[in-house]
């Protein structure tokens, strides 16, 4: 027999899919391939009808521990083994793309690709008989994604590894076997529906760690000797992947500081320290955080001879004849540059490989020198305790005569005796220009500043708008011969936008979610327009998609866009103000990776973040001012406000504006006796968002997820609903617009209300009753109409692992909270029955609590955001 295929099940619809998808396969033959099933799920599940009439060989449990993946590979009979996922679905031709190449040379591991392009990079870049040589081309086949079809004999690791999970040991064995190889045969015509499970977690639990640990000592102490005993060598691949699994133990060095005793964090912090004291170089400097670690490493080792030269302006730390980093390029980033009555601003971050990092970061003007004010930045990287790399943030004003004409500035950083000049300069996405963009250029009030890439300095000169047209025309030019059609189509916008520039009327862009309103962008555009006598010099639009509910509406009030169209971002270019409760790339950002051309349009553009919600935890992780740049960030609370100013979102008092949300005008009371369910979403269950439409997409495995469980469960539960229909009450649900595309996943019980994306928030909060949430904001608004809530929170330490987009913050739900907080369905449901028995009324210790929140209670909050828009408060 050639293949065995080992079916990864987290759910049995996707397997039952995958299952089909290999049998109706038409060279797929019972003879030459065999279906084994590894079953991940909880429930203890026999082999189904369906498996058995596909002929599937059998079925393994691999949760409790009874069998593992050892049993599966050594009862597999194939020759070959092939690991998928339930719910990837092979090509067709897979099967036999793969038995063609497999005779060709018998002994290789074959890559296959993901589908969905016709030719994957690696493939495109394989060698020109379609091999990898795993010697040389190691870093580039394991970061691409990838699956394996892998010979049986590789995968039988000849040693006792221990317990670990079977993802993890899929890495391992995976590992192992390609270490085991010379080389790879890759097969482009041989796609699947997505790549392997990659074993590690993106946000380890202590548990997962544990595992990492282990896995460590497996794949360093056994791997290395085996390698090291019959090759004489370890393999540049497996060291590779070892310094990944190091890496992500890193990356939670906070969670191990908490877990392990000293004694362990010292053990763990020395055999991580003996494996990459070991490494090839080759291997160690891949990229600029394993440099980091690799001087850390050397600094601890009394057999390196690490050493500082100083090479023409370059400072370089050296390990023998080994150039380890270049200190004069390291990592110095300019986020902010503005030019404004004849003052230069400048706002950057530095960091630094060297654990006490700079004492100043200094700007050299022409023949003078200038030290920039300083503060932290929270980016420092740690060795378990120790810190290896320093980062601060850099700012300061230079003022600027005109009579002085032109202006060099060039920077550098100075250590205790040691002065570093910055040979290397990169710019953030809120920078006027683009250093590696040849042309690009900024002007403003009569300045007009370039980068000079060879020298890494600044070039500002007086320039009057005659300069700045032919420069413009130049840049457009340059844009016009780049290979790349967004650069051509960047010329002719630009010179559109230059053309038309002679309008003095702002534009205001104001949205929600680009499909649909019914949030604070809304309830400001439906404020600002009966404001249109003292707002008549702005051209104020609505961002939302034709034919999305409430489009027609908007329309009537005042003036609509469709997002991402053309208009839409040529009114970007020109607005002055960008005002949404959302802070996605279809808001802020409509020309996603394509912005490089028009930052310096862009760069003055101001963006009032209405908020989707108050902030109860910290968000500073996405809101922050270097990801963000948030001109005015609203806020309801006190205790908000002060968040905002204490966690690292790193905004001055005149950027946090305590108005209260535009919504909360224009809630009322309607109550119908019903129960409404809103639960946020779980951005772990998310794979991203569509770049167009700015659309979560789902992962495969949702309903097999807690959460769905929980409220499936929760909405068809019998007990609750008899009583609610006793008691004249009806349970309703109001999903988050992030869940609301799969709505169908959620099992309907006919006496259940399911409100659809068309209904008004505030008419939800009008006609319920109580409300049920679990971590949402929501409840804010709730709780302004002074009716009762509960918080379901039966996932509440993996919703604040760091899985979903926020972690904890100053809002404590036991102290803060506006009602009880359940942790199981029984205890859900008792609850809510207690209140409908008790008219679903507020209890006074959570009324206490609502008013003693709220800033604002006055229903003026939306003329409160336009004060400050205005600058009249």
């Amino acid at each position: 027999m050639k293949f065995s295929i080992i079916i990864f099940n987290y759910d049995w619809n996707l397997c039952k899919d995958t299952v089909a998808g290999i049998e109706n396969s038409a060279e797929y033959s019972p003879a030459e391939t065999e279906i084994r099933i590894a079953d991940l799920t909880e429930a203890k599940q026999e082999l189904p009808g369906w498996a058995k009439e596909a002929g599937c060989a059998g079925v393994y449990r691999l949760t409790e521990g009874e069998e593992s993946l050892t049993q599966i590979l050594e009862q597999s009979k194939g020759q070959y083994i092939m690991m998928l996922d339930s719910g990837d679905l092979p090509d067709e031709g897979c099967l036999e793309a793969l038995s063609c190449g497999l005779e060709d040379e018998p002994a290789a591991a074959v890559t296959v690709t993901a589908a969905g392009s016709e030719e994957h990079q690696t493939g495109g870049q394989a060698e020109k008989n379609g091999y990898w040589n795993l010697r040389d081309k190691w870093k580039m086949l394991l970061k691409k994604k990838q699956s394996f079809v892998l010979e049986k004999q590789y995968l039988m690791v000849p040693f006792e590894m221990g317990s670990m999970n079977p993802e993890l040991e899929t890495w391992c064995r995976t590992t192992f076997a390609l270490a085991s190889l010379q080389s790879v045969r890759t097969i482009r015509a041989a796609r699947v529906a997505a790549g392997p499970f990659s074993g590690m977690k993106q946000n380890p639990d202590v548990d997962s760690l544990q595992q990492m640990i282990s896995l460590l000592d497996v794949m360093g102490d056994r791997f290395n000797s085996y390698f090291v005993e019959n090759m004489k060598m370890v393999p540049l691949i497996l060291q590779y992947q070892q310094l990944s699994l190091i890496s992500e133990l890193l990356k939670s060095s906070e969670l191990l500081r908490e877990t392990l005793s000293g004694d362990e964090l010292d053990a763990l912090s020395d055999r991580m320290l003996s494996f990459v004291q070991k490494m090839d170089y080759t291997v160690l400097l891949t990229d600029a955080l394993n440099r980091v670690l690799l001087l850390y490493a050397c600094q601890q080792d009394p057999a390196k001879n690490l050493k500082l030269f100083r090479t023409g302006k370059e400072y370089l730390f050296y390990d023998g004849n080994q150039k380890l980093m270049n200190l004069s390029r390291y990592n110095f980033k300019l986020h902010f540059i503005r030019i404004h009555k004849n003052r230069l601003y400048l706002e950057g971050i530095s960091c630094s490989p060297l654990k006490d990092g700079p004492s100043d970061v200094c700007i050299r003007v022409n023949d003078r020198v200038y030290s920039m004010k300083m503060k932290p930045h929270n980016t420092d990287i740690y060795w378990l305790d120790q810190k290896v790399c320093d980062s601060s943030i850099f700012y300061g004003t230079l003022k600027l005569d005109p009579e002085e004409k032109e202006y060099d500035i060039s920077f550098f950083v100075r250590y205790d005796d040691l002065t570093v000049e910055k040979n290397q300069i990169q710019f953030g996405k809120f920078a006027p220009i683009e250093g590696s963009l040849e042309g690009s250029y900024y002007y403003r009030e009569g300045w007009l500043l370039e980068f000079d890439g060879e020298t890494s300095h600044l070039k500002l000169r007086v320039s009057g708008p005659a300069e700045q047209k032919k420069k413009e025309k130049e840049f457009e030019a340059l844009l016009l011969k780049r290979p790349e059609p967004a650069a051509r189509k960047a010329a002719l916008a630009r010179k559109t936008y230059f053309a038309q520039k002679k309008s003095k009327r702002e534009i205001w862009l104001i949205s929600d979610r680009t499909n649909r309103g019914d949030d604070n962008g809304e309830a400001f555009f439906r404020y600002v327009m009966s404001q249109k006598d003292r707002l008549k010099d702005k051209d104020i639009y609505f961002v939302i998609e034709k034919g999305s509910a409430g489009y027609e509406e908007l329309k009537k009030i005042g003036k609509v866009v469709s997002p991402m169209t053309w208009k839409h971002k040529f009114l970007h270019l020109s607005s002055s103000y960008v005002i949404s409760s959302q802070g996605n790339d279809p808001v802020v950002n409509p020309f996603h990776r394509k912005h490089i051309y028009y930052k310096d349009l862009t760069c003055d553009m101001r963006f009032v973040f209405l908020q989707h919600g108050i902030t109860k935890d910290n968000q500073s992780a996405w809101l922050n001012k270097y990801n963000r740049n948030i001109y005015g960030l609203i806020t309801t609370t006190q205790e908000e406000y002060d968040s905002m100013l204490e966690y690292d979102y790193y905004y001055t008092k005149d950027r946090i504006w305590l108005t209260g949300m535009p919504r909360y005008d224009l809630l009322y009371h309607d109550e119908k006796k019903y129960i409404t369910i809103m639960p946020t979403w779980r951005k772990s269950l998310m794979s991203g968002t569509d770049v167009e439409t700015g659309i979560w997409q789902l992962k495969d495995g949702f309903e097999e997820s807690s959460y769905l469980q929980f409220y499936n469960a929760l909405l068809n539960n019998e007990e609750l609903i008899a009583e609610a229909q006793k008691l004249g009450y009806t349970i309703c649900f109001m999903p988050h617009p992030n869940i609301a595309p799969y709505v169908s996943y959620f099992t309907k019980h006919p006496a259940v209300e399911f409100f659809d994306a068309g209904k008004s928030y505030r008419q939800v909060f009008a006609e319920a009753d109580l409300m049920l949430t679990d971590y949402s904001s929501v409840a804010f608004d709730f709780a302004y109409l002074r009716k009762p809530i509960v918080y379901s929170q039966f996932d509440y330490e993996e919703f604040f692992s760091g899985s979903h987009s926020y972690t904890e913050g100053y809002f404590d739900y036991e102290r803060d909270g506006f009602g009880e907080i359940t942790h199981d369905l029984q205890s859900t449901v008792d609850l809510l029955i207690d209140y409908m028995r008790n008219g679903c009324e507020l209890k006074p210790v959570y009324r206490e609590r609502i008013d003693a929140t709220f800033a604002f209670s006055d229903d003026n909050c939306s003329e409160q955001v336009l004060k400050k828009i205005l600058g009249e408060e």
